[in-house]
This record gives C-alpha cells, sequence and structure tokens, in this order.
C-alpha cells in the first residue's frame, strides 16, 4: 500500500465511502475483509464507520479539506512561527517514532510528574480562570487542591484522585467525553473545575513530548523501525489549492523514501524538519479536472492514484430498474464528454435507498442529476437534448419546446426555444423516464 494516495472520481462514484476502508486498511482493522471489491452490508460498513470515528477522536486520523485560499501559514507555520496543522501532525507521529523505552516514558508522563508540572506553572497564590471566573490555588496537599474564588470569598477542594484516574484512561488513548463524565459523575457541580485542570494536564503532556520531539533534532534519540503506530491525513478536495504552494518545502519530505532520511530547515521558525515514516496521506480529487494543470502534475509524482468507478450493482432500484437507466444516461456521457463527467452511483446506493420509492427518485433526479447535467453540458440545450430527448407534445420528457406566445412576445421572428419540464406527479416522471431513456 501507498504511502501517499489519491482516490479519485466523478462526483457520487464512492470516493468518502472507500475512504474509511483505505484508511482502516492502514491501522490493519479486524473488520476489514480481504476480499477483493468486497461489498460491505449496511451493518458491517456502520461498524466500519465507528471504528473510523473513533481513530478521528484520538488524533489518529485528521480530516481537513483545502480550499482555494487555503495557505502555506495554515498547513505548516506561520511568520509568528505557529504550527499548521501538518506540522503538528508531523510531531504527533514523530514523537511515537522515538526510541523511548517504557519505563522512562511512564517516568516523563507520570501523574506526579505531571502534577509537579501543574505545581510549577500554577504556584500557591497563582489565578486559575474557570468559566470566565478566577480562582486563587490556596495551598497543595498529598489529595486536595483548594481554591478560593476570589470575588465570593468561596472556598472549593478538588479531590485528586478523579484527576489521577481521568490521566490513567488517557494514557494508550484519547480519552471520550462520556468517559470523562463517567469519572467525574460522583463530583456534581465539580466538573468545570476538574476538567479545567484535566485541559491544563494535556496542554502540559504535549510540552513535554515536543520537547522530546525538539531533543530527537538535537541528535538525543533514535527512531525505532517497527511497532510504530500509523497516522492518517486526509485532505479532501486536494487538487482544490496551490499544493505546491501549501506544502512548500516540505512537499520534497512526502516520498516515502525521503521519510525520516531528508530534512529541511523551515524559513520562518528556522526549525529543522522531517515527514515521519508512520505519516499516511489520503487526498480525494473530483474529476473532471484539467490534467495538464501544475497541481495535477505535482499530485501524479507525488501519490498513488486510485480511481473510484461508477459501480451499478450499488444503485437502488427505486421500483423502476433505475440501474439500467443510470447507465444509458452514462453511457450517453462517455459518448459526449469522456469518462470524467459520469454520474455516480453515490447519489442512488442502495445502502441510502433499499426500500425508496420512485418519488425519492424523483427528488433526487430534479434537485441533483439535472444541476450536474446543466453543469457539465454549460447549459447548452443541443447537447442535453442528447442526453435526456427532445420534448413531445404529451409533455413525457425533461425537455421541451417553450411555449409558442412566449417566443413571439420576446423576439421578432421566430425561434426555437427549449425549458425544463418538471414534473410534480411520480407517474408523469416515470413517464419521462422511460421516454428519456428507453
Amino acid at each position: 500500500m501507498g504511502i501517499n494516495q489519491i482516490l479519485y472520481g466523478v462526483s457520487g462514484s464512492g470516493k468518502s465511502y472507500k475512504l474509511i476502508i483505505e484508511a482502516l486498511k492502514i491501522f490493519k482493522s479486524e473488520n476489514i475483509k480481504n476480499e477483493p471489491n468486497y461489498v460491505y452490508s449496511k451493518e458491517e460498513y456502520e461498524i466500519l464507520r465507528k471504528e473510523f470515528n473513533n481513530l478521528v477522536a484520538c488524533g489518529r486520523i485528521k480530516i481537513i479539506g483545502f480550499h482555494k485560499n487555503y495557505t502555506y501559514s495554515e498547513f505548516i507555520e506561520n511568520k509568528e512561527h505557529n504550527d499548521g496543522i501538518f506540522k503538528k501532525f508531523c510531531k504527533e507521529a514523530l514523537f511515537d517514532c522515538l526510541a523511548i523505552d517504557d519505563k522512562k516514558l511512564l517516568e516523563f508522563f507520570s501523574f506526579d510528574k505531571i502534577m509537579y508540572y501543574f505545581q510549577e506553572v500554577y504556584p500557591t497564590g497563582s489565578v486559575l480562570e474557570v468559566k470566565n471566573v478566577n480562582f486563587e490555588i490556596l495551598r497543595y496537599t498529598t489529595n486536595v487542591i483548594t481554591l478560593r474564588q476570589n470575588t465570593k470569598n468561596n472556598i472549593i477542594e478538588l479531590q485528586l484522585e478523579p484527576l489521577r484516574q481521568l490521566m490513567q484512561a488517557n494514557t494508550s488513548k484519547k480519552i471520550k467525553g462520556s468517559e470523562i463524565k463517567a469519572i467525574l459523575s460522583r463530583y456534581h457541580g465539580l466538573t468545570g473545575y476538574y476538567y479545567k485542570i484535566f485541559e491544563e494536564f494535556n496542554a502540559l503532556i504535549q510540552l513535554v513530548k515536543d520537547k522530546l520531539v525538539d531533543e530527537y533534532y538535537r541528535n538525543s534519540y533514535e527512531l525505532k523501525t517497527d511497532n510504530i503506530s500509523p497516522y492518517v491525513l486526509i485532505i479532501e478536495d486536494i487538487c482544490n489549492s496551490d499544493v505546491a504552494g501549501v506544502f512548500g518545502e516540505v512537499l520534497s519530505l512526502i516520498d516515502n523514501d525521503k521519510r525520516a532520511i531528508s530534512e529541511v530547515v523551515l524559513p520562518y521558525s528556522r526549525q529543522r524538519f522531517i515527514v515521519p515514516p508512520n505519516v499516511f496521506i489520503l487526498g480525494t480529487l473530483t474529476t473532471p479536472v484539467d490534467l495538464n494543470s501544475p497541481n495535477v502534475k505535482v499530485l501524479l509524482r507525488k501519490f498513488d492514484f486510485i480511481e473510484c468507478k461508477v459501480d451499478y450493482n450499488l444503485v437502488a432500484d427505486f421500483g423502476c430498474n433505475f440501474k439500467e437507466t443510470l447507465k444509458i444516461l452514462n453511457e450517453r456521457l462517455l459518448l459526449l464528454f469522456g469518462d470524467n463527467y459520469l454520474i455516480g452511483h453515490g447519489l442512488f446506493a442502495q445502502n441510502k435507498h433499499e426500500d425508496s420509492d420512485i418519488e425519492v427518485l424523483k427528488e433526487i433526479w430534479f434537485k441533483s442529476v439535472i444541476p450536474i447535467l446543466r453543469y457539465y453540458t454549460s447549459e447548452d440545450w443541443s447537447k442535453l437534448q442528447k442526453l435526456l430527448g427532445e420534448g413531445v407534445s404529451n409533455g413525457s420528457a425533461f425537455i421541451k419546446k417553450a411555449n409558442n406566445d412566449k417566443v413571439t412576445k420576446y423576439f421578432a421572428t421566430e425561434q426555437t426555444l427549449y425549458e425544463w419540464a418538471f414534473y410534480d406527479n411520480s407517474f408523469d416522471f416515470y413517464q419521462a423516464l422511460e421516454y428519456a431513456f428507453s
């Protein structure tokens, strides 16, 4: 499996669906089937989706979307030396690559050690802000932190035990909100205080991680060669930005043979930077695109391209054998424009519309399919007629000749103009499909 991949295809060709599967393959999920082109049931895919969402929640998968205004400052770093999304993500991944023995890690991140750091940052007499209210830290004891609300002189005592439990639960994975609530359920009225201190603990942990990563760059640590946890960055619509500009000099480091071997010095922070070997980049690209554009040329050099094709076996029936209708429409689109201008199965997928009837199809047709065809044809009526058929006297088509009175009212000479035919009645819509695609 390539370390940099792009899933490409027409709109609705299942890129988002396949993205989850490809990401879980990287994590060697037990729920992924080894059979090629396996079709997951609705229940099976829901299990995959939940597993995927859990990995997102714990920070192993990061999802971003490129757009035309996306910049290097957001992705790598800015002039104020603030880290961008990719730089932060690579730091997290690099920490997991450091060859630090478990005993030393426990020493770095033990509750007592983090509590020691917290007391250094917030010594007795300092102020901690909770929900926009300032609290003075009065004292620390073996089991309790005592706070005093500055304005009302209220005294609040926080037990250390729930904080210890939160830290333990957060050791191997990012703790979920539901787990935090369960641990703090016994401490009614104090949840906000505990959560604030837990947030501060996490910030301190991140500072320690960053310090260890900095020590790697000072040649203090080696990198592990096996048992490294993967990190997956998903970039949706990767072609929508200036890829070379967003990645900058880091683009030269994402090749598989450059990982953790080559490095650059970043222009603003002057820090050394590598892309760790456990960072996988998955992108999506919706066709049509200009294959000669600089963006596409850059991507072709750096990424493996995986085509997501229209799969008619996944198209719902809608009570009218719509699979055959979509095949005919796509055959016409293929002849007119090529295979980058098809309509994908995602709009009509069985797992979404297993029990849907033609009334549902009618809504999808007019709200999604017709706008796509108008875009593909640039609203050229001659091309639309080739795709959908000309109007006839009984109106059973999607294109009809405009009323002659309207034409003569606005134009001096007789012209043939066309307009869309929309149907409120499902039977009339069915007849229109029959006419256009029989």
